[in-house]
């Protein structure tokens, strides 16, 4: 299983995301990016069994807000990426770019479409 989905901010800690195939995706690896619907914003609503299916999408400490991309603090200490305040993830078995298989999944995780 290759669950980590290691992604480093751009030099200027802003948020490294891009556009591919009509949806958002990390800068670095061009793997899917998703929201999901129970979290609040700016907070988490998934704790560390859920992160072993759904990595977050890790911050800096330092990380800069940019356009709709802002980092938070999460209870666990860890920085996360939000858009909008929806917090960041990946899906672990998103295996190759242009994967999206988390999306829909459970009615309650979604790509993010890119215009």
């Amino acid at each position: 299983m290759s669950g980590t989905h290691e992604v480093q901010a751009t030099s200027n800690n802003t948020a490294p995301v891009t556009s591919k195939n009509g949806v958002l995706v990390d800068a670095t690896n061009h793997m899917t990016l998703y929201t999901f619907d129970k979290d609040s914003m700016n907070q988490s609503d998934c704790g560390a069994a859920c992160q072993v299916v759904w990595p977050i999408f890790k911050a800096p400490s330092d990380a800069k807000a940019s356009g709709q991309f802002a980092a938070f603090k999460r209870e666990d200490g860890k920085y996360q990426w939000a858009m909008n305040g929806k917090p960041l993830y990946f899906y672990a078995n998103d295996t190759k770019v242009g994967d999206k298989d988390g999306d829909d999944k459970l009615g309650v995780w979604h790509v993010i479409p890119s215009k």
